[in-house]
C-alpha cells in the first residue's frame, strides 16, 4: 500500500489550487502582525520603566489584545511624557483599524481565494460560494474580501513599522516617539479591500 503524496507533510487531498499561496499570504501577515504586536508590547514596557525587566511586565501585559496595548501605550506616552509624533499616531490607528479587524477575520473565519486574487472570509452568517452552490448569506451579510494584493500590502506595511520600533526601542532613554512612513509605496488601486 503505497502512502499519498504529501506537500509540506499535508495529504495533497487537502490542499486546493490555492491553499499554497492563501497559506503564504496569510502566514506572512499573521508572522508581521505578531511580531509587531511584540515590538508594540516592549514598547509599552519601556515607557512604563520595565526596560530592565520585560519578565515581569510581560506577565502584567499578558491577555491584552494588540488594540489594548496600542491604547495602553498612547495613555502611558501622554502621562511620562513620551510624545508620540504624528506618523506613529497615524500608522498606530492605521494598525487598530485596518490591520486588527484583517487578523480577526483570517483567525476566527473560513479564508478562501478565489480565480482573481480575492481572498474572502468566511462565516456562519457570510458564507462566500465554497461548492459552486452560491453564496449564503442568511442575514445580508457578506463576507470580509480583500485583493491578495492588499494582503502583502499590509503585511510589508507592519513588517516596515515593526523595524522601525525595533529601531526606536534601542534608543536610551526614549526620544519622542516617532516613526517614518512604513509605506512600502502608494497602495495600487488593484489592491483596495474589497466589500
Amino acid at each position: 500500500m503505497s502512502e499519498s503524496p504529501q506537500h509540506y507533510g499535508v495529504p495533497v487531498a487537502l490542499w486546493d489550487d490555492n491553499t499554497e499561496e492563501l497559506s503564504k499570504v496569510l502566514g506572512f501577515f499573521l508572522v508581521s502582525f505578531g511580531r509587531l504586536e511584540m515590538v508594540i508590547t516592549a514598547l509599552l514596557a519601556d515607557v512604563l520603566g520595565y526596560e530592565n525587566d520585560y519578565e515581569r511586565f510581560g506577565i502584567l501585559s499578558l491577555g491584552l489584545d494588540a488594540k489594548t496595548k496600542v491604547l495602553r501605550l498612547k495613555l502611558a506616552a501622554r502621562r511620562y511624557r513620551k510624545p508620540i509624533g504624528e506618523m506613529l499616531k497615524k500608522s498606530l490607528a492605521d494598525f487598530v483599524k485596518t490591520d486588527c479587524a484583517i487578523r480577526n477575520s483570517i483567525c476566527h473565519s473560513w479564508p478562501t481565494l478565489d480565480k482573481k486574487g480575492i481572498v474572502r472570509f468566511g462565516s456562519l452568517h457570510a458564507v462566500p460560494d465554497y461548492l459552486g452552490r452560491g453564496p449564503r448569506r442568511p442575514i445580508g451579510i457578506n463576507p470580509p474580501a480583500y485583493a491578495i494584493g492588499y494582503l502583502y500590502f499590509r503585511a510589508i506595511w507592519m513588517h516596515n513599522l515593526e523595524r522601525s520600533l525595533l529601531q526606536l526601542g534601542r534608543v536610551k532613554p526614549l526620544p519622542k516617539l516617532e516613526v517614518a512612513d512604513p509605506a512600502p509605496g502608494p497602495t495600487p488601486a488593484s489592491t483596495i479591500p474589497i466589500d
